[in-house]
């Protein structure tokens, strides 16, 4: 007979496009994660671990992804609900961004409002260490007082055992978050999936410009690699969409990947058409790529508060 889906008001427009994408799927199940290309590998370890993402998946327990920005936490992360109990449900974010500027009860209305809208779905929490003390109390506060509560996901730089112990992360967040644990390799240390990864990315890139895909070869692969691929997918994004934008103008697109960000001291040697938006975000990605990850020391070289860069993040969404 046909099976009915009830939804009981009052529910949000995510709520109802998120059931109704589960009752789309419903007949063709995935026997593995949707992975995004990143996330797709020969890598035997990886592959283990992204095995293990589909088994925690269906056990509805805490996950907490570690791995550098720019591996394919959040990717994972969004393939771990979808393939969930819950994936008919909506997956919302809790980070600094989300919360703006909100403070005293805005900000505990604030985090209600997030932990409702989760409601049976999942709630993605960003960089718990880096949450003001008053965020985490009031985080916890709302997990503790839900009584359906929300299942938790965590993206972090570090172990939150870590992030604990240097009292970065209250005990009790601690304790609710903590559950499976995914680690996510840099790509430098993905030797075997590099090109197809570049490959890959470059032309996604390209296609976002409207320009012809670049030939990736080796040995061009292999001395990216030598430079330790900062900031992961991201580094590597900014620095192929700025040799891609130049390369009809300023050289060959080869020349330009590895050119050196020192000064241009004579104007007339400075590019004849670069979008300073780009250029800023391009230079964001750097800054958090050398510093991985860590925003108050990317914001200390760029020379920008943590307010500011947090900001920008948002703003380019580099989250």
């Amino acid at each position: 007979g046909l099976e009915l889906d009830v939804l009981v008001k009052p529910f949000s427009i995510q709520r109802l496009e998120a059931r109704i994408l589960r009752r789309i799927e419903a007949d063709r199940e995935p026997s593995r994660l949707r992975l995004d290309p990143l996330l797709q590998t020969r890598d035997p370890r990886l592959a283990r671990t992204l095995e293990r993402a589909w088994r925690v998946a269906r056990q509805d327990c805490p996950v907490s992804i570690e791995g550098e920005l720019g591996t394919g936490r959040r990717a994972l992360a969004r393939a771990i609900h979808a393939a969930s109990p819950r994936a008919g449900e909506v997956l919302i974010g809790v980070e600094s961004s989300a919360l703006g500027g909100a403070s005293g009860d805005s900000l505990e209305q604030e985090l209600a409002r997030l932990v409702s809208s989760a409601g049976r779905g999942t709630l993605l929490i960003v960089e718990p260490e880096s949450l003001p003390e008053r965020v985490q109390a009031a985080l916890q506060s709302e997990l503790r007082r839900v009584d359906d509560a929300p299942r938790c996901i965590t993206i972090a730089r570090r172990s939150l055992d870590e992030s604990a112990r240097e009292g970065r992360l209250s005990a009790e967040l601690l304790y609710r978050l903590s559950g499976a644990t995914l680690e996510l390799p840099s790509l430098r240390e993905r030797t075997i999936d590099q090109l197809a990864i570049c490959t890959s990315i470059a032309r996604r890139v390209a296609r976002e410009l409207g320009l012809r895909s670049p030939t990736l070869e080796p040995g061009l692969v292999e001395r990216l690699s030598q430079e330790g691929f900062p900031g992961n997918r991201l580094g590597l994004e900014s620095r192929l969409r700025s040799a891609l934008i130049r390369a009809d103008s300023t050289g060959p697109f080869e020349s330009l990947l590895f050119e050196t960000s020192e000064p241009i001291s004579n104007p007339a040697e400075r590019p004849p058409s670069l979008d300073l938006k780009l250029l800023e975000r391009d230079t964001i990605i750097r800054a958090l790529g050398h510093a991985k990850g860590n925003r108050t020391h990317a914001s200390h070289a760029l020379g920008i508060s943590v307010r500011t860069l947090r900001n920008k993040i948002r703003e380019y969404a580099l989250r």
